[in-house]
C-alpha cells in the first residue's frame, strides 16, 4: 500500500493506517509505504494530493515485483484482462501470459 501523508479528504492516513492493521491482524501480508512533500520526485511522486500524481503503469510495475516476491502464492485477478478508464486514458492489464502485459491508451 502507498499512501499520501498529507491525503486529509479523501483517504486520512489515520483511516489507512487503521485498515492496514486490520489487514495484518487477518493474516494478509500488508506493507505500507507513507510518502510526503520531501518525496516528491517529479517522475514517480509528482504531488502530496490523494493518488500523489502516481503513473498507473510505474505504480503497477513496482507493486507486481512486491507481489511475486511474497511467500504463499498471488492470483492477480479472475479475469484474464482488465480494462481501467481512467480520465483521458485506458488502462489494460492482460494476465493470460506468464509475464503481465500493460498499457495506456489515449482515449478520443
Amino acid at each position: 500500500m502507498v499512501h499520501s501523508a498529507e491525503d486529509r479528504n479523501i483517504a486520512p492516513l489515520a483511516a489507512k493506517i487503521e485498515m492496514a492493521q486490520t489487514m495484518l491482524e487477518l493474516g494478509w501480508s500488508v506493507e505500507m509505504l507513507v510518502y510526503d512533500a520531501s518525496d516528491i520526485d517529479g517522475n514517480y511522486i509528482k504531488n502530496t494530493d490523494h493518488g500523489m500524481g502516481l503513473s498507473m503503469l510505474t505504480f503497477f510495475e513496482r507493486g507486481s515485483g512486491m507481489l511475486r516476491s511474497m511467500a504463499r502464492p498471488f492470483k492477480y485477478a479472475a479475469a484474464e484482462h482488465v480494462i481501467y478508464h481512467a480520465g483521458k486514458y485506458r488502462y489494460e492489464f492482460d494476465y493470460r501470459h506468464d509475464d503481465i502485459r500493460a498499457r495506456r491508451c489515449l482515449l478520443d
